[in-house]
């Protein structure tokens, strides 16, 4: 009894509500149920009465034998696992054996019954335990207070938990065994998904603020604009299903100037699709496929007239493809544009929300907008839409409630004081627009949606009263946009971006500081020093402490990994509270390490970006003084010891990945680089590393000098440094140079680039500047502009016009490639372009304006046609004969130009016309009938031949033939041009 006083004192002080339990259930006729009886071996064990025949908890003959047992069939799994969950606890006996061999393991005991927790209390010393490891202790009473705990067990949740179940209890209790495991393993699998989303939102977050931050800074806040919408009225129209009755009335103001319209989310194509324009699109959605919602108005270049207002850490692409005016808002989820821009004010960051709606709300009430007049905001269904009917969507592209949309069905009151049908989702916006029309008391909001759900502090009055009542004369100004624009923060920039790179070194430091020191507490747990242990955690402190406060995890690495530190801070605190060195030397090991590894895996994801992408985009004071060409520019000859390598942005999506950056790197002694330029300077840029080479040779007109990549500050696992300048030259002669660097020794060489003095120019070794010089193999420079899915214009042949367009073409190429010089023909040079130059175009468009088979082109005085390559129509056989299925040996007939020039032309050395690249080429012909599919194997019949075309590509080292219907688009395949001039 004495046992049972002594615990019940614990719980008394520790766990009032368990003590409280106890006072209510231990006169209960229950108890005589549940009976504590010794096993052959002395030991107690719980014997319970179950139909009228006794069973065990515990072995009836021994149970510390039976634990034993389970302990070591657990062993491998508790290894992998860091939180134990003991789901019966009996009277302890495999607790305290797996506890014992696993002293480094947290863990909860959950009992299903109160009755034998009690049994337990009377048995075992729960003061003995180690209480410290102890993250919760539960007793369910019933199913209402399984589901209080679940509650509050996943908001503290890590996802690496074992559930270990005493067997009698499977057995003993089977019914509310199973709804629990049922419970248990939804909170589990639902955890990691918002775990799984929380760290793939936080990286988009992330990398939408930084691959955003050029445009922002050259764009003007939206919050600079105040004056036009202060105190005017602004319809805040969303692709509700009321939307569609609004049309004449929202025509009506737009025509008249009455009030500003701002459309959210996709009420721009129902818009459009009704001749309104609105003043403005709102968006901040993250997701890569966020552009779509704007796709009609880009297609239709409607995107030119109407200036898009959006958060900072919307989705990149929608900025990089929307081609009109653009203002920002910084979001509460951007941390990158704050450090940047030193004039923000903060109290014009917005909330995170999730609707476009209540974010536009937000930057409206910090405008002083009023009346705000909210249109086609449903919060609802209406006749089974979702959406107002020009809105397309899904497989079926309908405005129907989709089926995930069913999901959460309750129904709410509308305007008119009915009930009106809704999801969980809708709900919680409407809820929290609520919140923000509270908050921003001081404006006026007025909801026009005819049978949307009410929204509180948003009185209904029909549209067509508000336009007689409120909205009576002219306020809108149809150039608001268009006025003092300029952003002039890009020269305050550089000294961020400089303070940003010593960060990124330090935070190296700092890592491989700290990690030194959890190396040197493994030391001392081995030698059992306490004392060193303390010192040890002091010193520990104050350098965690400098890590977490450096600009680069704060701005970069913290966002990406807030799910891993909100875990991190939990165990912290009880680490911290934990009293015995060696148990706690243990922790902070286990867990700082785990977190550390994590913040150099988040290193080593972002800092590309912001080396390779962000700051080169920043540093525009350079430029005045230096010009640079990337690795991937044409001019450079590249033997073959080179690999080429891509840092891309991986989308979850089924979405081609994009390319951030192009490098090339090796360790093969003698590799080369061979190129020319005119100028005064030069600069060679590439990745510095501890394990980079010290023998790189540089050799500039004959002259040979040395330098070294090999950097200590970069070391292993941490990527290279990035966009280092590796070698300067200064003071040569205004003239042509001949470069050629070669690596000398087996250290990595990572080569990104060069600069040259601002009024230099790079040149191939087989450039020329003029169409006299051309011979074959020679290359002269061209430019190409084209729009998406449309056939572009030539100009500035033998010029250096813009950057070079990627080797793996561009959707709308605006940049330089070459023509190499193939052949001579009847006194006319053949070109062939070294690259695709435009994807994403179908064979149709080109043929529209003569690209496939030709048309002229003017260079200056100087005629040239343009024209697609001959590929071939069948497949050709080992005779060189035609076969109908690929052989792999090119085609037929054998003179196509593109076996004759481009793969003879091509070599192993060198990928001259950039093969590789992955990208299709169109070609002129119209395959053969009969021709089997290279791919899906199927055969081509008559009645189709003329609706296909051929088109060539890397498969089988560059023979592959295959064939595609001339209307269809891919982004990758295009346009290969040849020119005869």
């Amino acid at each position: 009894m004495m046992l049972l006083a002594e615990n019940q004192q614990f719980l008394q002080t520790s766990y009032p509500t368990f003590w409280e339990l106890w006072n209510q259930l231990k006169h209960k006729q229950i108890w005589k149920q549940h009976e504590v009886v010794p096993s052959y071996v002395g030991l107690p064990t719980v014997q319970i009465h179950v139909n009228g025949r006794p069973v065990y908890l515990h072995s009836k003959y021994n149970p510390e034998q039976e634990a034993e047992r389970l302990a070591q069939q657990l062993k491998d799994k508790v290894e992998q696992h860091d939180h134990l969950f003991f789901y019966g606890i009996g009277l302890g006996y495999h607790v305290e054996k797996i506890l014992s061999m696993f002293p480094d393991k947290v863990f909860t005991i959950y009992e299903p019954n109160p009755w034998i927790f009690f049994h337990f209390l009377s048995y075992k010393r729960m003061t003995e335990w180690p209480l410290h490891r102890l993250r919760y202790l539960y007793v369910e009473t019933d199913e209402a207070s399984r589901k209080r705990f679940f509650a509050q067990f996943a908001n503290a949740l890590e996802t690496n938990v074992l559930l270990i179940t005493l067997p009698s209890y499977e057995r003993i209790f089977n019914d509310s065994f199973q709804q629990f495991v049922s419970q248990f393993r939804d909170l589990i699998q639902s955890k990691r998904i918002n775990l799984a989303t929380e760290w793939s939102f936080s990286k988009r977050w992330t990398l939408n603020s930084i691959m955003n931050l050029p445009t922002t800074l050259q764009s003007a806040s939206i919050f600079s604009k105040k004056e036009y919408f202060c105190s005017r009225p602004v319809l805040l129209v969303a692709a509700g299903p009321s939307l569609q009755e609004e049309y004449d009335n929202l025509r009506y103001i737009k025509e008249k100037g009455l009030a500003y319209i701002f459309a959210v989310g996709s009420a721009n194509r129902a818009l459009v699709a009704n001749g309104i324009l609105p003043d403005a699109v709102c968006t901040y959605d993250p997701q890569a496929h966020n552009f779509t919602v704007f796709w009609n108005m880009i297609d239709k270049g409607i995107d030119a007239n109407v200036p898009m207002i959006y958060g900072t850490s919307v989705g990149y692409e929608t900025i990089q493809k929307y081609k009109g005016p653009k203002f920002y808002a910084i979001t509460s989820q951007d941390t990158v544009t704050p450090y940047y821009l030193d004039s923000l004010d903060g109290s014009e960051i917005i909330d995170d929300a999730f609707s476009i709606a209540i974010i536009t709300l937000q930057i409206l009430a910090k405008m002083g907008a009023s009346p705000v007049i909210l249109v086609g905001q449903n919060f609802a269904f209406r006749d089974n839409y979702y959406y107002a009917k020009e809105i397309k969507r899904g497989e079926k592209q309908t405005a129907e409630v989709l089926e995930h949309e069913r999901r959460g069905l309750m129904q709410v009151k509308d305007v008119y004081g009915h009930l009106v049908t809704t999801n969980e989702s809708l709900n919680q916006m409407r809820l929290l627009m609520e919140h923000y029309i509270q908050r921003y008391s001081q404006i006026e909001v007025i909801n026009t949606t005819k049978g949307g759900a009410n929204i509180a502090g948003a009185p209904f009055i029909p549209l067509e009263k508000v336009i007689q009542n409120c909205l009576t004369k002219k306020v809108v100004e149809e150039n608001w946009y268009m006025a003092n624009n300029e952003n002039n923060t890009m020269q305050m920039v550089v000294a961020k971006v400089n303070k940003m790179n010593r960060s990124l070194t330090h935070f190296i430091k700092l890592y491989e500081d700290i990690l030194a020191l959890l190396r040197e507490l493994e030391r001392e747990v081995a030698r059992k020093k306490a004392d060193k242990m303390n010192k040890v955690f002091a010193r520990f402190d104050e350098l965690f402490r400098h890590f977490t406060q450096n600009d680069f995890f704060n701005v970069y690495v913290r966002p990406v990994i807030r799910v891993y530190t909100e875990v991190l801070q939990k165990e912290a605190k009880a680490i911290w509270e934990e009293q015995d060195p060696i148990a706690k030397a243990t922790k902070v090991i286990q867990s700082f390490g785990n977190y550390l590894h994590i913040c150099q895996q988040a290193y080593n994801e972002t800092v590309p970006l912001v080396k390779t992408y962000l700051h080169p985009a920043l540093a525009n004071n350079d430029k005045k003084v230096w010009k640079r060409y990337k690795g991937f520019s044409g001019e450079f000859q590249y033997s073959n010891q080179w690999e080429k390598k891509e840092i891309k942005i991986e989308k979850q999506e089924p979405m081609e990945p994009d390319i951030i950056c192009t490098y090339y790197e090796t360790s093969q002694p003698n590799a080369t680089i061979k190129f020319r330029f005119k100028g005064t300077a030069i600069r060679i840029i590439g990745g510095k590393h501890v394990n980079c080479s010290t023998q790189i040779r540089i050799v500039i007109d004959g002259y040979k000098e040395k330098f070294s990549a090999k950097d200590k500050r970069f070391s292993v696992p941490f990527l290279p440094g990035f966009q280092q300048v590796l070698f300067e030259k200064t003071g040569l002669k205004d003239e042509i140079h001949e470069v050629e660097i070669e690596l000398l020794n087996d250290g990595w060489f990572i080569f990104q680039g060069i600069e040259l003095n601002a009024d230099g120019r790079l040149m191939h070794v087989d450039e020329v500047t003029i169409i006299e010089e051309l011979e074959v193999g020679k290359r002269i420079r061209c430019h190409y502009k084209a729009s998406f899915n449309q056939a572009g214009v030539f100009s500035g042949l033998g010029e250096e016009t813009a950057e070079f367009i990627p080797p793996e073409s561009s959707a709308e190429p605006d940049g330089d490639f070459y023509f190499i010089m193939v052949d001579e023909e009847n006194g006319k040079k053949k070109l062939i372009a070294d690259r695709v130059v435009q994807h994403s175009i179908s064979w149709e468009e080109l043929n529209k304006v003569g690209y496939i088979f030709g048309t002229s082109v003017f260079f200056g005085n100087r005629e040239g046609t343009i024209r697609s390559l001959k590929g071939g129509f069948a497949f050709r056989d080992s005779n060189g004969n035609i076969s109908l299925t690929d052989k792999g040996l090119g085609a037929y007939p054998l003179d196509n130009e593109w076996d004759k020039y481009v793969l003879s032309i091509n070599n192993d050395d060198v990928d001259i016309f950039n093969i590789l690249s992955g990208k299709q080429s169109w070609c002129q012909e119209n395959p053969m009938s009969g021709l089997e599919h290279p791919v899906f194997r199927y055969i081509l019949s008559d009645e189709n031949v003329n609706f296909n075309r051929v088109f060539r590509t890397k498969r089988h080292n560059g023979k592959g033939i295959s064939y595609d219907l001339g209307s269809n688009l891919r982004d990758f395949r295009g346009f290969r041009p040849m020119l005869h001039c």
